[in-house]
């Protein structure tokens, strides 16, 4: 699962909002910049049951800094996005997916990811729409 993180101040439309927005005060002391919320419902009950968490600044970590696997996951959605024409990419080309699906390839047994990264070269290398 990926997640953006939109922080206090910035407007989005296209979140719906769930619960009372916890972190929305600018001036907030809170060390908190992101609370996770999972209800589950175990399959012999009616009732969903609520698990949350509570992440720090100090527990956050840079992307350049965040696991192999996540940075490469980051590359094959941010890949998905550009296809679609989506617009979340921000300033990320397709040059800039190639680099961290790269860097972050890391053990590939299968050859699944240098096949990813195949993959991407060759849609960069097509022409492009005038």
């Amino acid at each position: 699962v990926l997640y953006e993180i939109i922080p206090v101040g910035v407007k989005s439309a296209d979140i719906p909002s769930v619960d009372s927005l916890k972190y929305s005060s600018a001036a907030s002391d809170s060390d908190e910049i992101l609370t996770v919320k999972l209800r589950y419902k175990d399959p012999k009950s009616d009732v969903s049951k609520l698990l949350q968490t509570a992440l720090a600044k100090r527990q956050a970590t840079s992307f350049d800094n965040a696991g192999e696997d996540f940075r490469f996951a980051s590359a094959v959605a941010a890949f998905a996005q550009k296809l679609n024409n989506s617009g979340d990419t921000g300033k990320m080309s397709i040059e800039d997916i190639i680099n961290i699906a790269k860097k972050s390839k890391g053990a590939d047994d299968d050859g699944s990811r240098a096949d990813f990264i195949k993959l991407v070269n060759l849609y960069n290398s097509l022409p492009k729409p005038k």
